[in-house]
């Protein structure tokens, strides 16, 4: 990643932060729900990180990576609708999150193959319960991602930390095939560019 892309992502989040600053637009709506209260301020915050996230993955992304960006503008939709009171029943909301994880695990052939367990590895090695394992696991990832999104910085420094050591295990392990090296250098210079915000 280079200083032209970094400059580039400063410019798309500036960018969405002034014209939702002024606009107001996707201003979040914390009235209906009184955990959506704790840690936030009078000021009615803007849904910005994830509208910039969105944008950044699809303008910044390899483009053979359309099953991962559709899948992640669906989650992205499905969260939106849920904080503007659109959709406000959890299990609909955890159906639809399933059925675009089933999408995207099965599409890109995504698999967990190794727990360091002996017994969960052999389970793992049917095609079905690894499918239905791993799209749990992004659930419970998502999910639990949603419970501390709240509390400023607390989400994106748990990231940058887990980036950071992905990042640290691959360059000291000549082993390891480190594919989508420019993609984690994104993810984590956005989330370096809105920790504070």
């Amino acid at each position: 990643m280079n200083i032209l892309s970094l400059f580039s992502l400063l410019l798309v989040f500036l960018f969405i932060y002034y014209l939702f600053k002024k606009t107001g637009l996707l201003n979040e709506n914390v009235k209906y729900s009184i955990h959506k209260n704790f840690g936030k301020t009078n000021d009615s915050p803007i849904i910005l990180g994830g509208v910039y996230l969105i944008l950044v993955v699809l303008l910044f992304f390899n483009s053979d990576l359309f099953i991962l960006k559709f899948s992640l503008v669906l989650i992205f939709i499905i969260g939106l609708l849920s904080d503007k009171n659109i959709l406000p029943s959890p299990r609909v909301r955890i159906i639809l999150q399933i059925l675009v994880l089933f999408f995207l695990v099965f599409y890109s052939e995504l698999k967990i193959e190794n727990l360091e367990n002996y017994y969960l590895n052999n389970l793992l090695k049917n095609n079905l319960i690894n499918l239905f394992f791993t799209v749990f696991c992004f659930a419970i990832l998502i999910n639990g991602s949603n419970f501390i999104d709240g509390l400023n910085g607390l989400l994106s420094g748990y990231f940058l930390l887990t980036l950071f050591s992905i990042i640290y295990v691959c360059y000291i392990n000549e082993e390891i095939l480190f594919i989508y090296e420019q993609e984690v250098l994104i993810i984590f210079s956005c989330l370096l560019i809105f920790l504070d915000h």
